[in-house]
Formats: structure tokens, sequence, C-alpha cells
């Protein structure tokens, strides 16, 4: 599968309301993207398209949705998502999940993962 990988770097760390304008700004272009498509701000924040994506992630991280999504998470995390779940919009659902290694996410809308620092995907 051929994806599209945008990295932003020096779009976070300064004001808060620019991080947020900037982040549903790149959700909001990933939404309407023909392609597969994943954003990444500075290795903290990465924003991925609806499918199927594989990461590898140590430590904590957070899931956040701005639309209704089906979602599954499968893999080395404390907290999976085995059968697709209605994960709500804006909740605090997908907050302080925690991964050991490489794990599979599947969602029907685009889906925003923050890392701690030293996390990547």
């Amino acid at each position: 599968d051929q994806f599209e990988v945008i990295n932003l770097l020096g779009f976070l760390g300064g004001r808060r309301d620019h991080e947020i304008i900037n982040i549903c700004e790149a959700y909001t272009h990933i939404a309407s993207a023909q392609k597969p498509k994943r954003i990444v701000f500075d290795y903290d924040i990465v924003v991925y398209s609806s499918g199927q994506w594989s990461l590898s992630i140590e430590g904590l991280f957070s899931l956040i949705s701005f639309y209704p999504n089906q979602l599954t998470i499968r893999g080395k995390c404390k907290y999976q998502l085995t059968d697709p779940t209605e994960f709500r919009e804006l909740s605090s659902q997908g907050l302080s999940n925690e991964g050991y290694g490489e794990m599979t996410i599947e969602c029907s809308q685009p889906i925003v993962v923050f890392l701690n620092a030293s996390e990547q995907t």
C-alpha cells in the first residue's frame, strides 16, 4: 500500500491556539484525501487518514477523532479493541493507552495519535 507522509517540524511548542488550529487543519486536509495519508507533527502528534495503519509505539499514547469512528486497535498495547468499536468524536475514550511495540489501528474516519516526546510511529 502506498501512502503519502507529510512531516511538519516546528508546528508545536509555541502558542497552544496555533497548535490546535494546525492539528484541525491537518485533520480537515486528511479527511478529504484521495489516498492514504499521514501527517506528522514534530514526531509528537500524528494524524492518520481512514484505513489500516501499522504503528510501533513504546509508552503512553492517546487517540482522538473529530467525527464518529469505527475503530480497532490490535497488537501490543494495554487497551485493545479487537472488534470494530464505536469511537465517539471528541471524547475521552482514547486517553492514556500504553504501547509495547507493534500494533495495528484501523479507523473509518481520520484519527489523531498523541505520543510522548520519546515515542515513535
